[in-house]
């Protein structure tokens, strides 16, 4: 991941240390853990690990595949944004739902503009404590919501997962 997106950054003449980077980062694996199915996350994505630009490093030794450690320590508010995603996730069966019978009832999906995409999840259906999750991706800028009627609180708001 992080190999991809410096190469759009490079592309585009954008510094490799812009901010708008991290969020690139966090934006795309955010949308990988609030979807159904089973997430995959590849070793060191929580701490901004990349592989010198090498796309299939199989072949490639420890120098291209080793995880930093210190890497924790520099993206510490990386580190923080995958736990607390991943610690919503697992407290809320109604973004866990793993199979197309189980998703198929509860879950509708929406593209309400371009770069937005929507699902609401009738969560309470599966035995979530909550009864209803809106789930908003919104890769471009600013859209107001139409919640549907009730009263909602959010649980996690663009880089932080605990914002609610």
């Amino acid at each position: 991941m992080r190999d991809k997106i410096l190469r759009l950054a490079d592309a585009n003449g954008r510094s490799r240390s812009d901010p708008a980077l991290r969020r690139i980062q966090q934006f795309a694996n955010g949308v990988v853990l609030t979807s159904q199915g089973i997430p995959f996350l590849h070793a060191g994505v929580e701490l901004m690990r990349d592989k010198q630009g090498d796309h299939n490093t199989y072949k490639s030794g420890d120098g291209v595949n080793a995880i930093r450690w210190q890497w924790k320590t520099d993206h510490a508010d990386i580190f923080r944004y995958y736990k607390a995603a991943m610690a919503l996730r697992r407290a809320h069966p109604g973004l866990r739902l793993t199979s197309w019978d189980a998703i198929d009832r509860p879950v509708t999906t929406t593209t309400p503009r371009h770069e937005v995409v929507m699902s609401h999840i009738r969560a309470g259906e599966v035995g979530d404590d909550w009864s209803e999750i809106l789930v908003v991706a919104n890769s471009a800028d600013n859209y107001q919501v139409p919640l549907p009627p009730g009263e909602w609180q959010v649980a996690m708001e663009r880089s932080d997962p605990a914002a609610g």
